[in-house]
């Protein structure tokens, strides 16, 4: 009895083999045919001609007429006249004072360090303030309100510098 127990379980382990072999076969087959698929679209893609020359011989044809003069689009597109492009200052304008150009990079950063606590932003408002006041007095009270909010002295290396180019930039801006 357990001669033909043992004699199933190899019949069903010999079944279940032979189905896992032919499922991989199928597989592979399908791999191959997929492949063999791929390169005859390689070789038809190959084969076929640009499609790109005639599409700009196309172009070159359809721009003249039969007689061989120019189509009428082509006319218009050549009768377009460009307009003269307006400058944007007129040569009698001021140019614009920037403050920001009478500091270099180093003072800049002494100042922003030193009065401006490394508020960069404080300081390029600040500045941008100062620029827009119409005189002197009106920078010099903003700069007594930083030098107060910030506990700055007024006397101070980095002080005077700022005070000297604002000044610098009222007395270029009157000319």
């Amino acid at each position: 009895a357990e001669s033909v127990i043992e004699d199933e379980d190899l019949a069903a382990e010999s079944v279940i083999e032979d189905e896992d072999l032919a499922a991989e076969s199928v597989i592979e087959d399908e791999d191959l045919a997929a492949e063999s698929a791929n390169l005859e679209d390689l070789s038809l893609e190959e084969s076929a001609p640009p499609q790109e020359e005639e599409t700009v011989a196309q172009v070159e044809n359809d721009s003249f007429k039969e007689d061989g003069s120019e189509s009428e689009d082509q006319e218009k597109l050549d009768s377009v006249e460009e307009e003269p492009v307006k400058e944007k200052f007129d040569s009698t304008d001021k140019p614009e004072n920037d403050i920001f150009g009478y500091f270099t990079t180093k003072e800049t950063m002494k100042i922003i360090n030193v009065i401006f606590n490394q508020d960069s932003l404080d300081f390029v408002n600040t500045l941008e303030s100062i620029a827009e006041c119409s005189n002197e007095d009106e920078a010099d009270q903003i700069i007594k309100d930083v030098f107060l909010s910030y506990r700055v002295n007024s006397v101070g290396k980095e002080a005077v510098l700022l005070k000297e180019k604002i000044e610098q930039f009222f007395r270029d801006k009157e000319f």
